[in-house]
């Protein structure tokens, strides 16, 4: 089969050939040498295929080959062909065989070698696959004007092809005639088309010929009034081009769709923009008799943002990332909230979020809008700090968050849920020996523990510690290590904190989440204060532990069949830190008084208690460890709520600033105010003068934070924030109220906020766009959704007892021309505050930095704020 080469790549081989040969290819072994180049092979005969080809256009290649036969008739290969052309002037072959159509004509290919040839026919025969017409159209005003038409028959190349009779023709004979020189004449006012064909081939162009006494278009009116982006509207006149095509119509300067047309109207199409606000914009028409404008007032596709004071719309297709503000001599303030739900937690996504008014007016002619009426009070820093370091957690408490990352990360990496005890069928399917505490043990008993050490292989490490029975209450046993250092804990405080745990911690945890089982059979957790605690070493810098619960104790200790923990103590286990005054375990700088321990302990186990129980419902019905978030967030959460239970606080009090503030215990622990601390960073506070650049938007809290609010724990507290904002809205009408629905997400398969979602039965997406709009509306104006607010606490009057670098401050813009930029990540968003009085209309779009629309993980929601 012959392979036909086109014009382009036999130019791209005649580049690429010599180079190929100055690369050498394959290697190539011979006798030969510079001084004597190997023998040519004895050939008897050569034949060139194929023997007869036929070009079609100028410019068109075909490449020949040879056979080469030696005297006996066998092929054979290597020589150098030698290639000719009878007529170049038709066709010229390239030293590889490749022959090239110059002009129509015949030539014979020779190929020669040692004496020898062979020769094929090749025929340029051009065919004609296009005629183009000039003009392709043309306009006469009046009968008896005429214009000539030529046409140019042309081959695949688009070279002219010559010799072709052409044959004219017009459509409609009553409004034109064409002679067979392509002369148009006009008989009367209308429009034809005007053929020529290549006679013979099938191949034909057109072009118009119109007949019209177009005058000046005048435009009279353009209804309805307003036009409206993407819909039909009527332009009534004089003087337009009958022919819909002779009429150019551009509104607000880009081109519209003329559906039909008249002398005096057309039926036009608007144009779609990409959110601008609605204007006043030219209309105009053009013809080849001028071109008239007028002026018509353009609504935008977008419905206007109607909202009531203190209600929230929300948008999901970033196709539609506008919203349009009518014109209004009012005084009104909107929140924009630019929000990504991307399943990449450590995502960061551009946006670009922009304002246009309507005629340009910038946003020095705005007039702002008053301050909010709930912003304007005095911020001032919290009494019981006199200098405002209080928006920095305690140390002991960023050692512990750091501490306990660490110990949760161990366990998710190295624990199978599946292999647990309480997975297993619980006590009865353990081993026959136990190494727990039992049941029947007696104060002053002593009883054997292990304590995981996290310097290493949690299970397969650990300390061997002695405990005396000190207390046991109706939740717990109290066991301390007999090597405790001196100056600790009382017997009076073992005792207080047993009626703690009984009256307050744990029975409140275990109203709230569930009961943790009892795999050891003693209807008791076991809490054991050891100085191994003191003495943990997690190699995290700024770590140390005051308290901790450990799944390895929900396996069996030993296991000849499956996987076990060297270090479990086969039970529900609370390891405690103890008082050490002088420095002689662990860390030697820590040092800490009985006071101080006493003050912490109760703080630490609401958080702690709260895995236990996670861990020992979860496992137990074999759905493996909670979603990093949720569990963080809920064990917060039971912070909350024991700190409740001390304090004689409930939910949905809208406690404020009073209460967050307030501090209980000799050490002068604050039960709620690291959870606001948390919230304070996540705003972006740094110090009393400065804020972190980029927070809230690009301070995630769905992992270990990124920058730029590296080594901040958002978890804990902005989730709790979450949580708590969805207890406050779901949890009073809950089967079993707010301990309902916590106990139920333990219980939910899912994972990550999915888990919230399903138990409330309310979208991921719909929960965090309420909550984050919630952050900055609560309390901030009267009457505001409910679904916007938190019932149990009063955020703005925190916010108000605060420096303001600690405030959640959204980017000022008002109602005119700008535009700001921001990266938002995976569980934040970009808050900007939108206001004036006496605006034009104004529209707001958010795309990515190119103009494009954002992926679909992006939402973006507004609320008026007056």
């Amino acid at each position: 089969m012959r392979r036909r080469i086109p014009r382009r790549q036999v130019l791209l081989l005649a580049v690429l050939a010599p180079a190929a040969a100055a690369c050498g290819g394959k290697s190539v072994t011979g006798t030969g040498s510079a001084s004597n180049p190997p023998a040519e092979p004895q050939v008897a005969s050569v034949t060139v295929s194929p023997a007869v080809d036929t070009l079609v256009s100028i410019d068109d290649s075909v490449t020949f080959s040879t056979t080469l036969k030696d005297p006996a008739g066998n092929v054979i290969s290597g020589g150098s062909v030698a290639w000719s052309s009878t007529e170049a002037a038709v066709a010229t072959v390239s030293t590889d065989g490749t022959a090239t159509a110059r002009q129509n004509g015949t030539t014979r290919i020779v190929a020669s070698i040692s004496g020898k040839a062979d020769t094929a026919v090749l025929v340029v025969e051009q065919r004609t696959v296009q005629v183009v017409m000039s003009p392709d159209s043309a306009r006469v005003s009046t009968p008896g004007d005429t214009v000539r038409f030529s046409a140019a028959p042309q081959d695949a190349n688009d070279h002219p092809v010559d010799g072709v009779t052409i044959e004219w023709s017009v459509s409609d004979t009553s409004v034109a005639t064409v002679d067979s020189t392509g002369l148009a004449t006009a008989k009367a006012l209308g429009r034809v088309e005007v053929t020529a064909a290549a006679a013979g081939s099938g191949v034909s162009g057109t072009g118009v010929f119109r007949v019209a006494s177009l005058g000046t278009p005048q435009i009279q009116s353009v209804s309805p009034s307003p036009i409206q982006e993407g819909q039909a509207v009527t332009i009534t006149g004089q003087n337009f081009d009958p022919v819909a095509a002779g009429d150019s119509v551009r509104i607000d300067g880009m081109p519209a769709v003329v559906t039909s047309a008249s002398s005096t109207s057309l039926q036009v199409t608007v144009p779609s923009y990409d959110c601008l606000p609605a204007r006043s914009v030219a209309v105009r028409v053009a013809t080849d008799g001028g071109a008239s404008q007028a002026n018509s007032d353009l609504e935008p596709a977008q419905a206007a943002v109607s909202l009531g004071v203190g209600r929230q719309a929300v948008l999901t297709d970033p196709a539609s990332f506008c919203l349009q503000f009518g014109a209004s001599a009012a005084s009104e303030r909107y929140i924009v909230g630019v929000q990504s739900l991307s399943s990449t937690v450590s995502s960061l996504t551009g946006v670009q979020i922009t304002g246009e008014a309507a005629d340009g007016i910038g946003a020095a002619s705005i007039g702002r809008a008053p301050a909010a009426r709930a912003s304007v009070a005095t911020r001032v820093v919290p009494r019981q700090t006199g200098g405002g370091s209080w928006v920095r957690p305690p140390s002991w408490l960023v050692a512990q968050r750091r501490a306990e990352m660490k110990i949760r990360a161990w366990e998710r990496a190295h624990l199978d849920p599946h292999a647990s005890i309480p997975a297993l069928g619980g006590a009865s399917s353990a081993p026959p020996a136990r190494f727990s505490v039992s049941g029947s043990v007696a104060v002053d008993d002593t009883v054997a523990l292990r304590v995981p050490d996290f310097s290493g292989d949690g299970c397969s490490k650990y300390t061997a510690v002695g405990a005396i029975v000190q207390v046991i209450g109706e939740k717990a046993i109290i066991v301390a290590d007999t090597s405790n250092p001196a100056n600790g804990f009382t017997q009076a405080d073992y005792q207080s904190l047993s009626d703690q745990l009984d009256d307050q911690i744990f029975s409140t945890d275990e109203a709230y989440f569930g009961n943790p089982g009892d795999i050891d059979n003693n209807g008791h957790i076991v809490v054991l204060f050891t100085k191994a605690v003191n003495d943990e070493d997690l190699g995290v810098p700024g770590s140390y532990v005051l308290g901790f619960v450990f799944s390895g104790d929900l396996y069996p200790r030993v296991s000849a069949t499956g996987f076990y923990c060297a270090s479990s103590d086969e039970g529900e286990v609370y390891y405690g830190r103890v008082p050490d005054p002088d420095g002689t375990a662990g860390d030697s700088a820590v040092k800490s008084t009985r006071t101080q321990e006493l003050s912490r302990a109760p703080q630490v186990m609401g958080h702690e208690l709260t895995h236990l129980i996670q861990n020992g419902r979860r496992f137990a019905a074999g759905l493996g460890f909670m979603g990093s978030i949720v569990a963080e967030a809920q064990a917060t959460l039971g912070e909350e709520v024991v700190g409740h239970a001390e304090t004689g606080h409930m939910p949905y009090q809208n406690l404020g600033a009073d209460v967050i503030f307030a501090t209980t215990g000799a050490d002068s622990v604050a039960w709620y105010l690291n959870k606001f601390t948390d919230l304070a960073e996540y705003f972006g506070f740094k110090n009393r003068t400065a804020r972190v650049d980029g927070a809230p938007e690009q301070c995630g809290w769905w992992q270990s934070d990124p920058t730029p609010c590296a080594s901040r724990s958002l978890w804990y507290g902005v989730g709790w924030s979450f949580l708590r904002w969805v207890s406050d809205q779901y949890g009073p009408s809950y089967p079993g109220g707010e301990q309902g629905l916590q106990q139920n997400l333990i219980a939910d398969p899912g994972s990550g906020l999915q888990m919230v979602a399903d138990v409330v039965g309310v979208p991921v997406a719909n929960l965090m766009a309420r909550w984050s709009a919630a952050l900055y509306v609560d309390d901030r104006i009267p009457s505001p959704d409910p679904a916007l607010t938190f019932p149990s606490w009063n955020l703005n009057d925190f916010e108000q007892h605060t420096v303001a670098t600690a405030n959640l401050e959204p980017t000022p813009e008002t109602f005119g021309d700008w535009t700001t930029t921001a990266d938002v990540r995976a569980s934040s968003a970009a808050y900007v505050a939108v206001d004036g009085s006496g605006r034009p209309a104004t529209a707001v779009r958010v795309r990515d930095a190119s103009g494009n629309p954002l992926p679909s993980y992006m939402q973006v929601w507004v609320v008026r704020m007056w």
